[in-house]
């Protein structure tokens, strides 16, 4: 599931939409992009920052799509085939994983939006935090 959302979903709406959920400019072209857009307005109701995406937000995404959804992958190999390399691997992306989330949630505090609905960001947002948790007890 953590892998699907930071390679598909993410980007279909982040580089789809061009940041800006409201427009979409390529919503009408693609379809999918629509679709995925439609998902993320539901989110955006309790999240409303993600109408106006801040850099420093937009940076915590990329990293999410482009060095996260890939050690996902990773990661879902070498437990499923139970590789050697597999804790030396999961003890730092779950440290990353959880200072991620932190940060986020942090900063979703300190520059809360009108509409914010803190409840349901922690809701939606913790299992980044909880199974990196798991894997390092």
């Amino acid at each position: 599931l953590f892998g699907f959302v930071a390679l598909v979903f993410e980007p279909l709406y982040y580089f789809g939409c061009n940041w800006d959920g409201i427009a979409c400019p390529l919503a009408a072209e693609y379809p999918l992009i629509g679709h995925v857009r439609d998902i993320w307005a539901i989110y955006n109701q309790f999240d409303p920052m993600f109408f106006n995406v801040p850099k420093w937000l937009q940076i915590m995404c990329m990293i999410e799509v482009f060095i996260f959804g890939p050690l996902y992958l990773i990661f879902a190999y070498g437990f499923y085939y139970n590789t050697w390399w597999l804790r030396d691997l999961a003890l730092p992306f779950s440290g990353a994983l959880i200072y991620s989330t932190i940060v986020y949630f942090a900063m979703e505090a300190l520059e809360m939006v009108p509409g914010t609905n803190m409840a349901i960001v922690f809701a939606v947002n913790l299992p980044w935090t909880i199974l990196p948790c798991l894997v390092l007890y």
